[in-house]
C-alpha cells in the first residue's frame, strides 16, 4: 500500500499519550502505524480511535524489547509503504525487570528513530539485518 499522506509510527499507541497522538497524526490526513506488545490490543485502539478521523490508523505488533519484532516491522513498513516519515518512540519498557531490555530497547530506538531521518547512506534509513534499507 503506497501512500501520498505522511506515514507514521506510534510505538505504544494503544493507549494513553500513544493513542492520543496516534489520534492527532491521522486527523492531520496521517497513515499512522499504531503499535502495541500485543496485536489484540493494537487492533482494539484502531476499532475505538478509527471513526472520526481523516487519516488512517493501522494496527500492528511491536514489541520494543525484541530486535525480531523490530525488524519484522521495519520490512513490514518498507513493503508496505517504502518509507516512514515520523516516529513517535512512545513505548514503555520496565527497565528494572531485565537488563536485557534496556541494550534491545535502545538498539530498537536507534533502529526505528534512523528511519526518520534523510537518506545519508550508511546512517540514513531503517537497518534490517545489519543493512540499510534503500530510503
Amino acid at each position: 500500500m503506497s501512500t501520498a499522506a505522511p506515514v507514521s509510527l506510534v510505538t505504544g499507541g494503544n493507549r494513553g499519550i500513544g493513542r492520543e497522538t496516534a489520534r492527532r497524526l491521522a486527523g492531520l490526513g496521517h497513515t499512522v502505524l499504531l503499535s502495541a506488545r500485543r496485536p489484540e490490543d493494537a487492533e482494539r485502539a484502531v476499532a475505538e480511535t478509527a471513526p472520526g478521523v481523516s487519516g488512517t490508523l493501522v494496527p500492528c505488533r511491536l514489541d520494543v524489547t525484541d530486535a525480531d519484532s523490530v525488524r519484522a516491522l521495519a520490512r513490514r513498513v518498507e513493503a508496505e509503504f517504502g518509507r516512514l516519515d515520523v516516529l513517535v518512540d512512545n513505548a514503555a519498557v520496565n527497565y528494572d525487570t531485565a537488563r536485557r531490555a534496556v541494550s534491545v530497547d535502545q538498539g530498537a530506538t536507534g533502529v526505528l528513530w534512523a528511519a526518520t531521518l534523510p537518506d545519508s547512506g550508511a546512517t540514513g534509513g531503517f537497518f534490517r539485518d545489519g543493512g540499510p534499507l534503500p530510503w
